[in-house]
């Protein structure tokens, strides 16, 4: 069950296009993961998904299967995101 719709999410920070028309599904259950380059936008994305920070353009449907199911089974859903290590040597 589709649990989060994202559609052409946008950002910039000054004249820097860092986010563009990104779109993607995720579906309940996925354990999906960002790969890229420092500065290329990962820690922004995630945080326009969990609503931490404003996007410029685009739309996002959170909770898509969980619409219809109580409070209590919502709660139980949830996103996390871990934006930045510690280096280990």
């Amino acid at each position: 069950m589709k649990l989060l719709n994202i559609e052409n999410i946008s950002k910039n920070y000054g004249d820097k296009a860092i986010l563009e028309n990104v779109s993607c599904e995720i579906e309940s259950g996925e354990i999906i993961g960002l790969l890229g380059l420092n500065g290329q936008g990962k820690s922004t994305f995630v945080k326009i998904i969990l609503d931490l920070l404003n996007k410029d353009s685009g739309h996002i449907d959170r909770f898509l299967s969980l619409k219809k199911k109580s409070r209590c089974d919502v709660a139980g859903s949830f996103f996390t995101g871990t934006f930045k290590s510690e280096r280990v040597d």
